[in-house]
């Protein structure tokens, strides 16, 4: 904390044969150091897609548009004090007359203001990632770190859907939580509560926390958030990653979540209103809470992954995941929505590093999916070699087979693409085009379709 006085003190002495230099220098005792960086970006995207069957045949344009891109943080350090603002926003310029319309995003916007010298900082703007927060929220940030393995937060504002959405002020909400570290070699827990409301309604109301162990050759991370007002667990998840001897890694993970989270807001999901007062006027509240449970599903997922070096050029991966998505019943209106079922996936891939030419890398993959509709195989290859100076180029190339349950119909999809791309130590230019030609069997017909696609970006940092 002391490093900027430090090196004052320090110029000073370097120049204690000049007493003008020697007060600039003490002059500046207390003074802001400043700094800029950031980045821009433009991309125009294109996309074309067109379907073919015996009796009908269609194109269509689904996709031009320009899309810009910014990020600018300008930050202040003091002797004691340090200062933050920053902006990431965009812009999307939609170029078809008959496509979605052109829209801002805000990602993040917000300023920020830390007293080290007591541990404390505050954050107001759009921001995220915040103690049971879901996603990026507008509002405040107040923050106490009393102790180096300590820290407090507290946290009010409004959830944001989108980051295309203005500030709504209809969704409250206000958190408390902590983070904790130090009494375990490696060990970070973060706990926190959490209330929100909507349209005067209790919205959410949970409690919950974050556990992060870090240790040589091992890390596990647990999610766990549970409602109060629903009396339900939303969250409850542990990933791990572990070397083993013989240079294995083995990673894994346990996941039980609410899709999406629980919240009395899921109640409008299908619904012809547009506000939960309105739904309540026609139900009453009980009945609505009882819906958002009934547009809220349970997914599971389990999934485990095994790599390991072949010599120093080669690695393989292999894989296995289930996931299940349970039924969500008919009620308030909305008609009953099936579950998936168990849907099993198997996959591996084989990583080589300087075959061709020093730096390029090149994948081979194979993948196996068995869902409730259709079972799937999918095979890849792709590489990213360079070509001369700062250029780069990175060809790929997947095909899928999938074979349907009913009627035991059969789809192949094939898809190519190159990306090249330049890179300086500021300044990136990307060209990525792609096509994508396949084929179904329709009950009495075949369906083809064809799609070509391609970007253009660059991007500047500074």
């Amino acid at each position: 904390p002391a490093a900027g006085r430090v090196a004052q003190r320090r110029d000073a002495l370097a120049t204690i044969d000049s007493k003008p230099r020697v007060a600039a220098v003490a002059g500046k005792e207390g003074g802001m150091n400043w700094s800029a960086f950031g980045g821009w970006s433009q991309e125009y995207r294109y996309d074309s897609t067109s379907v073919d069957t015996s009796l009908v045949s269609t194109d269509f344009t689904s996709q031009s548009m320009v899309v810009t891109d910014g990020d600018l943080s300008l930050r202040g350090r003091g002797e004691r004090y340090d200062v933050q603002a920053r902006v990431s926003a965009g812009f999307m310029y939609d170029l078809l007359p008959d496509g979605p319309g052109n829209q801002t995003r805000v990602s993040i916007a917000y300023g920020d203001f830390a007293d080290r010298r007591f541990g404390l900082n505050a954050r107001l703007g759009r921001q995220s990632g915040y103690s049971g927060v879901l996603g990026t929220f507008d509002g405040l940030l107040l923050g106490w770190k009393p102790r180096p393995t300590m820290r407090f937060n507290l946290v009010a504002g409004s959830p944001v859907d989108s980051t295309g959405d203005a500030y709504v002020p209809d969704r409250q909400f206000v958190s408390a939580g902590a983070s904790f570290s130090g009494w375990i070699d490696g060990l970070e827990i973060s706990p926190y509560v959490i209330d929100q409301t909507y349209d005067g309604f209790e919205d959410r109301k949970a409690i919950g926390s974050e556990v992060r162990w870090f240790a040589p050759g091992r890390t596990v991370v647990g999610l766990f958030d549970y409602d109060l007002g629903y009396n339900v667990v939303n969250m409850a998840m542990l990933l791990g990653t572990f070397e083993l001897p013989g240079r294995y890694t083995l990673t894994g993970s346990l996941d039980h979540h609410k899709s999406p989270y629980l919240t009395t807001r899921n109640a409008l999901s299908g619904q012809p209103v547009q506000s939960l007062n309105e739904l309540v006027a026609l139900f009453g509240e009980t009945m609505v809470r009882g819906f958002a449970e009934d547009r809220t599903a349970d997914t599971e997922t389990v999934s485990i992954g095994l790599s390991h070096p072949l010599g120093t050029r080669f690695q393989w991966t292999a894989d296995a995941s289930a996931t299940r998505v349970s039924d969500l019943p008919a009620s308030g209106g909305v008609e009953a929505v099936p579950g998936t079922g168990t849907e099993i996936g198997l996959g591996a891939q084989l990583i080589g590093n300087s075959l061709m030419r020093a730096g390029d890398v090149t994948i081979l993959g194979f993948r196996v999916y068995e869902g409730d509709v259709a079972r799937t195989v999918s095979i890849s290859a792709s590489s990213r070699f360079p070509l001369w100076g700062r250029l780069r180029a990175g060809p790929r190339l997947r095909f899928d087979y999938r074979t349907f349950d009913t009627g035991g119909l059969t789809q192949w999809v094939a898809s190519p693409a190159l990306r090249v791309d330049w890179n300086s130590a500021h300044t990136t230019i990307e060209f990525e085009a792609g096509g994508e030609w396949g084929s179904r069997e329709l009950m009495t017909d075949r369906e083809d379709s064809s799609r070509y696609w391609f970007s253009l970006a660059y991007r500047v940092g500074f």
